[in-house]
């Protein structure tokens, strides 16, 4: 299923959806997350909403160093746009950068 078809879709439809793949959190998931974690664990390329702050590879970064670094990369991206005084994709850098570092504790919860 791709992304435009999961956005579609109501957050129970999602959840239940997410709850047949086996996903765990759903409940405090948001809508732009359950819609990533779906295609992610459907091989599907996720993207957000965000104002194209998401990355364009179709990859994560799942080990530590590569989330650190996209987290950099990210808050370089929301300085500028915040000095461009563009709010929408300095927000989207917001999100993504909350998602890396939520990734990021889950991974060394999962290590340690």
């Amino acid at each position: 299923m791709n992304t435009t078809e999961l956005k579609g879709k109501t957050v129970a439809e999602l959840r239940e959806e997410a709850k047949t793949l086996g996903i765990t959190g759903i409940s405090s998931m948001k809508k732009d997350a359950l819609v990533d974690a779906i295609g992610s664990h459907s091989g599907g390329q996720s993207s957000s909403a965000s104002g194209g702050a998401k990355s364009t590879d179709a990859t994560q970064p799942t080990d530590k160093a590569g989330i650190k670094k996209r987290i950099r990369e990210l808050k370089a991206e929301k300085a500028q746009a915040v000095s461009e005084r563009d709010t929408k994709r300095a927000r989207g850098c917001t999100k993504e950068i909350h998602d890396h570092k939520r990734m990021l504790r889950k991974l060394l919860r999962e290590a340690g």
